[in-house]
């Protein structure tokens, strides 16, 4: 069941951060504009999911490229709402600024 939550979660990030990207295909551009306007008031969430579940799996054993992609995906995310974590939270939104430039590769 996690790995479903985490499947779909890894979907909606990669909307949310190929959105400029899948717009330039005429076929689709529609509905990823609808689908990323669904999504985008669930970003926080969908960040969150991604970094924690990704996090849980790369430290139980599991890292997979899926697993690394939910956690870097989750930083993008977050972004300056990771700002607040206690101790780590500027090291956490200096890695999320650096890998805004990677949004699309990402997602």
């Amino acid at each position: 069941m996690i790995s479903l939550i985490f499947d779909i979660a890894l979907i909606s990030a990669g909307i949310l951060l190929a959105q400029v990207s899948l717009m330039k295909y005429d076929a689709i551009d529609e509905t990823v504009d609808k689908l990323a306007g669904i999504l985008s008031g669930f970003q926080g969430i969908i960040g969150g999911l991604t970094l924690v579940l990704g996090v849980l799996r790369v430290l139980g054993g599991g890292c997979t490229l899926m697993s690394i992609a939910g956690v870097l995906a989750g930083l993008v995310l977050l972004g300056v709402s990771l700002k607040s974590v206690p101790a780590i939270g500027e090291f956490l939104n200096n890695a999320s600024t650096a890998l805004k430039a990677f949004s699309i590769p990402i997602g």
